[in-house]
């Protein structure tokens, strides 16, 4: 697989690829309910003292309060997740040639038609980590950005199917993973505005420099991949 790098990760040698946001959604439940346990469990010793002053009583609130609004976080996620299920992008182009395009079509289960349609977004992100163990940094910064509005979907047995296609330029920099404190990563999100809880979903997808990135668009593929 040193050639075909694309080939290493099994959801993109299948060719299906699952909602990161619905797949993160039970760490981000485990970690606030965590967080909620200790933060009020402290407070509530705390301030059964009784003589803390103003100011500390402020102090330690801070903590319970960011449980709450983690919880309503976690709230919304799993909302989303029950009306829409676990959107699943199927590659058409695998990989995502470098200065070609990258299509495919994700299908949700839930039925819905959006006025705006659906908002495309392809990122090129370089991810740096610095430091280790509790100084541990993550910083993601994006180099280049691609958008699109895909003005409908079509409806099948299991919901509905957005199709997608957006173009990679010429000049871009490939999926690059061989360097875990240095990272190239590329990155699909489609969202849509829905009355009650905004549709939602993205996935790290593969994009590689191929023998396919010197082939010209044609004008009919310029048509299908432009704005």
């Amino acid at each position: 697989m040193a050639n075909e790098p694309w080939l290493e990760r099994m959801d993109w040698a299948s060719r299906r690829l699952e909602d990161e946001n619905s797949s993160h959604a039970w760490g981000f439940f485990g970690f606030t309910v965590i967080w909620n346990l200790f933060s009020w469990g402290i407070a509530y010793l705390f301030l059964r003292q009784g003589d803390a002053s103003g100011i500390a009583r402020f102090f330690v609130l801070i903590f319970p309060g960011v449980g709450a609004i983690l919880l309503v976080s976690v709230i919304y996620i799993l909302l989303r997740r029950q009306r829409y299920g676990v959107p699943v992008l199927e590659l058409a182009t695998l990989p995502a040639p470098v200065g070609r395009a990258l299509a495919g079509v994700v299908r949700t289960r839930a039925v819905f038609d959006p006025a705006g349609g659906f908002v495309v977004k392809l990122q090129c992100i370089h991810r740096t980590v610095t430091g280790s163990g509790k100084n541990r940094s993550t910083h993601e910064e994006t180099v280049w950005e691609g958008a699109r509005t895909i003005p409908g979907a079509s409806r099948d047995a299991s919901g509905i199917a957005i199709p997608i296609a957006i173009l990679i330029p010429s000049d871009a920099r490939e999926t690059d993973r061989t360097n875990s404190r240095d990272q190239i990563l590329w990155r699909l999100l489609i969202s849509a505005a829905v009355e009650g809880i905004d549709f939602r979903t993205q996935y790290e997808v593969p994009v590689f420099r191929t023998a396919e990135s010197a082939t010209p668009f044609t004008p009919e593929e310029l048509a299908r991949f432009g704005p």
